[in-house]
């Protein structure tokens, strides 16, 4: 998945893994995270339960998919 870059014409792809690595530690702040609007609804109603703890172990578990495959495969499991 790529996004458009506000300053330059181009779009960057982007490392979910690293991306959501940020929230590891600070499942909360996934609720400001700028790039997560560019996941799907499925995939934000997963990582957004109201139990932190749950959100942690969450975040971590979509991590190692991320890690592991492509954002599309990633997707479709969810479902």
């Amino acid at each position: 998945m790529t996004s458009p870059r506000k300053y330059v014409a181009k779009a960057h792809n982007i490392n979910w893994a690293v991306e959501l690595s940020v929230f590891r530690n600070k499942p909360r702040a996934i609720e400001h995270g700028t790039n997560l609007r560019l996941f799907p609804q499925i995939l934000r109603n997963y990582l957004l339960p109201s139990d932190l703890l749950e959100r942690k172990v969450l975040v971590r578990s979509l991590i190692e998919l991320f890690e592991k495959y492509d954002f599309p495969i990633v997707v479709r499991a969810e479902r």
